[in-house]
């Protein structure tokens, strides 16, 4: 019993989790999970982000990997998938996205992970903006987890809190820069001893209509 409820103390530190999985009718409204974003997706409405233009494939003449600018690139909210075993990168924000949050995923058995800006020479990279928060590297990850690129940028890249085990290392570059979220975007973080309990979650989940997930 108390290793349930410390589980679930945990759990409720995950702000994204906490504001659905706890409430049995989270199935009667799906779109309404869509506020639970936090991070530089921000809250969505209606599965997009505030003031974006849903993009929708209509006939052969169409390009989904060229969009027309302000529909898919950017407010982007991914969350709870599983990813390994593909061909390439396992998930890779590129060619000018930007306000995106990486949520409550879990990577593994793979080696390019996670891919920030398409090459140090792509231009519309250079103002990309991700949050990558509560996710799960691991097992059998060798890199890019993640790993940026942006033309003329300098990443800021720091550790807070942080611990490295099994030979594991971090830079820290560039000068200290906050995010800036504001209250809708903001969320807080655990000391690193709970990372395990914080995303065993982290994946694709089982969840049945009618019961908490």
């Amino acid at each position: 019993m108390a290793i349930k409820a410390a589980t679930a103390n945990l759990r409720h530190k995950n702000v994204i989790d906490r504001c659905w999985r706890d409430q049995s009718n989270w199935d009667i409204d799906r779109q309404r999970l869509v506020v639970c974003s936090v991070g530089l997706a921000r809250k969505m409405q209606q599965n997009r982000g505030r003031g974006v233009t849903a993009y929708t494939v209509t006939d052969p003449s169409d390009d989904p990997v060229r969009p027309k600018p302000g529909t898919l690139r950017s407010k982007v909210w991914i969350d709870h998938n599983t990813l390994a075993r593909c061909e390439d990168g396992l998930l890779d924000v590129t060619l000018g996205s930007t306000d995106v949050t990486v949520s409550n995923n879990w990577f593994h058995d793979h080696d390019k992970v996670m891919l920030l800006g398409h090459n140090d020479q792509h231009v519309a990279d250079r103002r990309m903006r991700v949050t990558v928060a509560f996710n799960r590297f691991g097992p059998n990850v060798t890199r890019r987890t993640p790993v940026g690129h942006a033309a003329g940028k300098d990443w800021h890249c720091h550790s807070s809190g942080d611990s490295f085990e099994n030979g594991a290392v971090f830079k820290q570059t560039g000068s200290r820069v906050r995010p800036n979220y504001n209250r809708h975007q903001a969320f807080s973080a655990v000391s690193a001893g709970e990372v395990r309990s914080l995303t065993k979650d982290a994946g694709a989940l089982r969840c049945f209509p009618g019961a908490a997930c």
